[in-house]
């Protein structure tokens, strides 16, 4: 995974277990990836008072695109991505077939 070219501040769970009166000063003027064992595993980023709905909202926005991206890159490397309305169609019904009812 490469982060080249983000302007963002690594920071480690322990760290910020340790000083987090630190990092809540930080937040005011930087977002910040939490690792563990050097490996990313969050981000927190700070709000201005009264935009966490907007905040929120854009990153359940940013989450859905990348996820479509990965379907779609994924339908292009598998050639699902060329397949007919009418096979998408068969598709469909063989899968509904194949549900087991309860």
């Amino acid at each position: 995974m490469c982060y080249v070219g983000l302007a963002m501040k690594f920071l480690s769970v322990r760290e910020f277990r340790n000083r987090p009166g630190r990092i809540w000063s930080r937040l005011k003027r930087e977002d910040l990836v939490v690792t563990s064992n050097g490996k990313p595993v969050g981000i927190l980023i700070g709000l201005a008072e009264g935009k966490m709905d907007e905040a929120l909202s854009a990153v359940r926005r940013a989450r859905a695109a990348i996820a479509v991206s990965r379907l779609r890159r994924r339908a292009t490397e598998t050639g699902i991505a060329s397949l007919s309305a009418k096979q998408i169609e068969n598709e469909i019904r063989a899968a509904r077939r194949g549900r087991i009812r309860s």
